[in-house]
Formats: C-alpha cells, structure tokens, sequence
C-alpha cells in the first residue's frame, strides 16, 4: 500500500506539473493571440486616423474653395450692381438725348413749314403780280 501511495502521490504531483505546464501553454498562447489582436487593432486605428486625416485635409481644401468661390460671388454680384446703375444712367441719359432731338426735330418742322408757307406766299405774290 505504501508502494501505491508513492505511485499515487508520485502520479498527483506529476499530474500537477502537466497542468501547470498546460496553464502556461494556454496562457502563452492566449498571450500570443491578445497580442496578435492588439497589434492588428493599433494597425487599423493607424490607418482609420490616417483616413481621418486626408478627409480632414480634403475638408479644408473644400472649405478654402467654398470662400474663394463667395468671394468671387460677392465680385461679381457688386459688379453686376455697378453695371446696372451703369445701364440705368444710360437710359436715363438716351432718354433725355431723344427728347432733345425730337424738340429740335419739332423746331426744325416747324421751321421748314414756315419757310414753305413764305415760298407758297411768295410763289403766289409773283403769280398776282404777273397776272
């Protein structure tokens, strides 16, 4: 009996060792695998702040052509404001260079009909006159 509990005792201790040889196998591998996992995780958290970058900067390019563009709108739409007070004095200058015209125009009708009516009233004279 002494025989068996040594073999016993003996078969316990190295039963033991063999756990703990594969509670240290298992925690090495487990080790192993949260490292994998935790260098994988670091990788594409790198390459998700490298895309946040670029669209970031992408961003800010668009918001720089965003102002240059309403700059640009601003420009143009003061220029359009200048050109229609432009248009509009113009227009208000024609209007007053027609209305010229036409008064000469009138005075110039009214003119030639005078001159009309002496040549009629001189062409009659002479026709009394010879008759």
């Amino acid at each position: 009996m002494v025989a068996w509990l040594s073999v016993s005792h003996h078969y316990f201790r190295w039963t033991v060792k063999v756990r703990s040889d594969l509670d240290d196998c298992c925690c090495r591998v487990l080790a192993e695998q949260a490292e994998r996992a935790m260098k994988d995780q670091q990788t594409l958290l790198e390459h998700r702040e490298s895309e946040l970058q670029s669209k970031e900067e992408q961003i800010r390019l668009l918001e720089d052509q965003l102002s240059s563009l309403k700059r640009g709108s601003e420009a143009d739409r003061d220029e359009l404001l200048k050109l229609r007070a432009t248009v509009a004095e113009l227009d208000r200058e024609k209007d007053e260079l027609q209305m010229a015209v036409d008064e000469k125009t009138e005075q110039e009708a009214s003119r030639v009909d005078a001159v009309a009516a002496r040549v009629s009233d001189a062409v009659c004279a002479l026709s009394t006159v010879n008759s």
